[in-house]
C-alpha cells in the first residue's frame, strides 16, 4: 500500500503541540506532575494491561475478526528511578493497520530513525509548560522492514527544562520501563486503547479486550 494510506503524523513544529487529548480520551490522558517529573517512581507492570514487551514479533493463531484499519499510537514516557536529569518523551506513530500492530507488535530499535532530521526547538506541548519543560528534542522514525510499503512512521519527542539534557540524551536509553501511558486513535480519532498505570480501572481495549498492546526496543548489533 501506498505512503498516503498511512495516517500523516506531522513532523513540522504547531501551536498545538502534537496530539493531544480528544473528547473522547478518558480523563486520565495528562502528563506527570512537576513533581512526578523528578521522581516519577514508575511501576507500570503492576498495572492491567501495560504495554508487554517480548524479543522478537510473532504471529497471531487466533483469527482476528478486526478489519485493517489506519490510526494512531501514542506512547508517552518518563525516565525510571534510577534516571539523573528530568525528561518527559513522546512517541506518535501513524500506522497503516493498528489491530495488526496490536496482534503483531510494535517494534523498533535506533536503526528506525531517519538520519540528519532530528532538531531541538522551543515549541513544546502546552501541557509539558506547566512542568518547567522549555527544550524539545525530535527524531524521526519510521517502519524499514518493507522497503516497498513501509507500516507505521512518526516522531519521537523529548522535552526537558534543560537543554543539556535533550543534547545527551540517546534513543537507545529508552525501554519499556519508561513506558507509562499508551492511547490508539482510529482514523476517525476515536480512542480505542488505553493504558496507564495511574487509572487501571480505565484501562481498555476495544479490538482485543483484555490483549495488551505489546511494545519492544530491539536492540542493535552495535549496542
Amino acid at each position: 500500500m501506498a505512503d498516503r494510506f498511512i495516517p500523516v503524523v506531522d513532523t513540522r513544529e504547531n501551536d498545538e503541540g502534537g496530539s493531544d487529548c480528544t473528547e473522547d480520551t478518558v480523563p486520565n490522558c495528562y502528563t506527570p506532575t512537576s513533581e512526578s517529573l523528578d521522581n516519577p517512581g514508575l511501576d507500570p507492570a503492576t498495572t492491567p494491561m501495560p504495554p508487554q514487551t517480548t524479543d522478537e514479533p510473532k504471529g497471531s493463531k487466533k483469527a482476528s475478526a478486526a478489519k485493517p484499519g489506519p490510526g494512531f499510537i501514542e506512547m508517552r514516557m518518563t525516565p525510571a528511578e534510577w534516571t539523573d536529569k528530568p525528561w518527559v518523551a513522546f512517541l506518535v506513530i501513524g500506522c497503516e493497520d493498528v489491530p495488526r500492530l496490536m496482534r503483531e507488535g510494535f517494534f523498533w530499535s535506533t536503526e528506525n530513525v531517519v538520519p540528519e532530521e532530528g532538531y531541538i526547538s522551543d515549541n513544546i506541548r502546552k501541557e509539558c509548560e506547566g512542568l518547567g519543560c522549555r527544550h524539545k528534542r525530535t527524531w524521526i522514525i519510521a517502519d524499514k522492514a518493507n522497503d516497498k510499503a513501509p507500516q507505521w512512521k512518526g516522531r519521537l519527542e523529548v522535552t526537558s527544562p534543560l537543554l543539556a539534557t535533550l543534547a545527551a540524551f540517546r534513543v537507545k536509553d529508552l525501554s519499556r520501563k519508561n513506558v507509562y501511558a499508551s492511547y490508539a486513535w482510529n482514523w476517525a480519532g476515536k480512542l480505542i486503547y488505553n493504558y496507564d498505570y495511574r487509572y487501571p480501572k480505565h484501562n481498555f481495549n476495544c479490538i482485543y479486550d483484555d490483549e495488551p498492546l505489546k511494545v519492544a526496543r530491539r536492540k542493535t548489533n552495535a549496542e
